[in-house]
């Protein structure tokens, strides 16, 4: 009944904040703290990895932004926007660099959070995870990877 928990995407200060509130037992909402993607290497020295905390204060995921928002139009588009033949949107990466960020984060043991808004920033996205799940195939799964996915180098 009511709110319960947050994922928090703010940075030191309020993790400063919340760590005191947790310490002095004033924190009555779960938080889960996410990281930003340039503390990745950060967040690897000194060992975080998703989920380290407790019920009320947590470790969360890497959070990458691969585009903006549809209302000032910076979500990455395939096609332009109406009006705007000249503009797709921003896409801040391609699935190949959120691949390597989302593999460094995986090494270390944490998760990520992406924000993609547009279809091309989605394709993207997708063309990223569909790499891990390769790469976790080859490594070794947890479980049967889906018979549709066909991986580069393997005979599946």
């Amino acid at each position: 009944m009511g709110l319960t928990g947050v994922h928090d995407f703010d940075r030191r200060d309020c993790f400063l904040a919340l760590q005191q509130l947790h310490t002095g037992r004033r924190l009555k909402l779960r938080v889960t703290k996410n990281i930003p993607l340039e503390l990745l290497d950060h967040a690897y020295e000194l060992g975080l990895r998703t989920g380290f905390g407790d019920k009320w204060l947590r470790i969360g995921s890497v959070k990458v932004f691969m585009d903006g928002a549809l209302g000032p139009r910076t979500a990455a588009m395939f096609q332009p926007y109406i009006g705007e033949p000249e503009n797709k949107g921003n896409l801040n990466m391609d699935g190949e660099q959120l691949f390597e960020f989302a593999r460094r984060a995986a090494d270390v043991g944490l998760g990520m959070t992406v924000h993609a808004i547009g279809d091309r920033a989605n394709h993207e996205v997708l063309n990223a995870y569909e790499q891990l799940a390769c790469l976790r195939d080859r490594k070794g799964p947890a479980a049967p990877a889906p018979s549709h996915r066909t991986c580069a180098g393997s005979s599946s």
